[in-house]
């Protein structure tokens, strides 16, 4: 038996607009710029506007912001928000021929959206270069299939980790080819002797000592060195000095040259790939300079044009937009639709470009605003405790926009570039009961390092209790915690020779 029945739910509906906005937002300078330089070019009712002579380009208006000690608690709920442009007098007659993204959910819309990336120049990969090299040798085409097959095993770091008879196996069953290992230590020699030297080693040892017999045979200390290394290799990462020198029977002075050379080596044979491909260039959004005891921010807006609307298009689909005395033409309605909702996506595009801007510069306030001292200073002991949830209120919008906004971008400063996300710090509460950020104990861990005695250095206990007497009380696993975020090693790692 069929039955009617009615209820009430809460459902979140996203306006084609704020999912344009959302999705601007994660995007940076470059990939935005990349963005509408493509919207230009599929929409013809975007155009890019003329620059006016004589303005300023490149940065959008900084709005000085001050804060002393009884502003702290700032709010931004009366700041001027953009409101959310509805042009429902177009809906009317494109709702035969609705965007695909008006007819998915937003779930499908995230799913499908094809974002930017930063473009990559294309080269050549380490394993062709390789591949050149051997090119040259006069071998068989059947020798230089396996070490074609060799090369293109080895790791991004230039190592063949796997083992040479499984490798074998592996090639036989590919090539329907019979291949026994023995003939794949010979390929393996000789992409061994190619360059970079240690390329093709199978672990650290056999990589620093192909480098040390290839280009250290003349050094005073090759003899010493290379016995470290064949006999001596758990010692030597381990810095166990002491044993090495009584087992090989060596003075302090032999041994600190020995291990200088060796220290000369290179651990990753690879120097091929470019380190451009891994990185992306650091290119800041925000600007926050100092003007006697004001803050001054703004958004870099370098390289980014500027859009209006096509007014031919404008005459076409609004009638409104017509000289009353023309003469009435007859218009196709499919293209008329056509360029309806063209007009439509560019006034949106238009719209959420001016929301995201005014996103940002809200969010870069409040965080200026809230880290006064650190962008007068740039002293990382000044930053106050502050999670997005801080931030969040402060601008009335929802964290994951804050986080958005400040997960992969960077502000100039008067005192260098940094990451925003750096200014985000956890709260520590001192013995006296002050709340300092972890960033200052990070700092002061990073000072003890620097200046310990490195024949005798620090441990994570030591530095724990060096930390209590000054104050702040942490455990030894929380100081092990922020020396890995800092990148130092352990103590018996960082121990030099006397």
């Amino acid at each position: 038996m069929i039955q009617q029945t009615q209820q009430q739910k809460q459902l979140l509906k996203f306006s084609p607009l704020q999912i344009q906005m959302l999705n601007l937002l994660h995007l940076s300078a470059h990939e935005l710029e990349q963005k509408i330089k493509d919207e230009i070019e599929s929409n013809p009712a975007l155009e890019e506007a003329q620059p006016v002579e004589d303005s300023i380009q490149g940065e959008a208006d900084g709005m000085p912001v001050q804060m002393n000690s009884e502003d702290t608690d700032m709010s931004f709920a009366d700041a001027e928000v953009p409101e959310m442009a509805e042009f429902t007098e177009f809906y009317s007659d494109c709702d035969d021929d609705l965007p695909n993204y008006k007819e998915k959910s937003e779930l499908d819309y995230y799913a499908d959206e094809e974002y930017y990336t930063i473009p990559v120049v294309e080269d050549d990969t380490f394993h062709e270069k390789i591949k050149q090299q051997i090119n040259l040798l006069p071998i068989s085409d059947i020798e230089r299939r396996k070490i074609h097959f060799l090369i293109d095993s080895l790791d991004d770091d230039g190592y063949l980790r796997s083992e040479l008879g499984e490798l074998a196996d592996q090639y036989s069953f590919l090539n329907a080819e019979l291949c026994e290992e023995e003939e794949l230590k010979s390929a393996l020699k000789k992409i061994q002797q190619c360059d970079p030297v240690g390329i093709g080693a199978r672990n650290l040892q056999e990589c620093l000592l192909l480098q040390l017999d290839r280009t250290k045979k003349n050094d005073p200390c090759y003899k010493v060195a290379r016995n470290i290394l064949t006999n001596h290799i758990f010692e030597l990462e381990n810095r166990n000095f002491d044993k090495i020198k009584r087992a090989m029977n060596i003075d302090q002075d032999t041994l600190r040259s020995s291990i200088a050379l060796i220290s000369k080596l290179n651990p990753k044979p690879n120097i091929f790939t470019d380190a451009s491909t891994h990185t992306n260039q650091v290119i800041p959004e925000y600007a926050v300079r100092t003007e006697n005891d004001n803050l001054i921010v703004s958004i870099i807006n370098k390289n980014l044009p500027e859009l209006r609307l096509n007014e031919s298009v404008v005459k076409m689909v609004e009638p409104d937009a017509e000289p009353a005395a023309a003469k009435p033409v007859k218009k196709d309605k499919a293209a008329v639709r056509f360029f309806k909702n063209k007009l439509l996506s560019a006034k949106w595009l238009i719209d959420a470009l001016k929301q995201r801007e005014e996103s940002m510069l809200k969010v870069m306030k409040a965080i200026a605003k809230f880290q006064y001292e650190f962008f007068m200073t740039g002293d990382y002991k000044t930053l106050r405790p502050m999670i997005l949830k801080n931030i969040a209120e402060l601008v009335e919008l929802d964290i994951s926009t804050v986080s958005r906004v400040t997960s992969t971008r960077y502000v100039q400063t008067d005192f260098g570039t940094i990451h925003l996300r750096e200014l985000f710090t956890e709260a520590m509460s001192k013995e006296n009961g002050d709340v300092v950020s972890n960033k200052e104990i990070q700092k002061i861990i990073c000072d003890m390092l620097m200046s310990e005695n490195k024949q005798e250095p620090l441990t994570d206990q030591q530095i724990s209790d060096a930390l209590k007497e000054e104050g702040y009380n942490l455990a030894r696993r929380t100081v092990s915690k922020y020396r890995e975020c800092l990148n130092i090693p352990i103590a018996k790692m960082r121990k030099a020779i006397a």
